[in-house]
């Protein structure tokens, strides 16, 4: 038998909280983050949300990753484009 699990992320600022967004599949279980959910993630449901919020000026980091990682998902500069 294997424990329960969840795999979450927020974003969190001076302003307030973005999320809870839970990483999961169709059936509502929990899945490992890879480079394309995160991805996903940040384009469907960050970035609409961050667009609703008047923020002219930010800094994104995610802890634990490396800034090489951040090209890899291709989520770099994002917000300015996603308008």
């Amino acid at each position: 038998m294997h424990p329960q699990r969840v795999t979450v992320w927020c974003g969190f600022w001076a302003g307030g909280i973005i999320g809870p967004y839970f990483f999961e599949n169709d059936a509502g279980q929990a899945v490992t983050v890879t480079g394309a959910r995160y991805r996903d993630m940040i384009t469907q449901f960050f970035l609409p949300k961050l667009n609703d919020i008047d923020v002219p000026n930010m800094w994104f980091q995610q802890d634990g990753a490396t800034s090489s990682s951040i090209p890899q998902t291709g989520v770099s500069d994002k917000k300015s484009n996603s308008s």
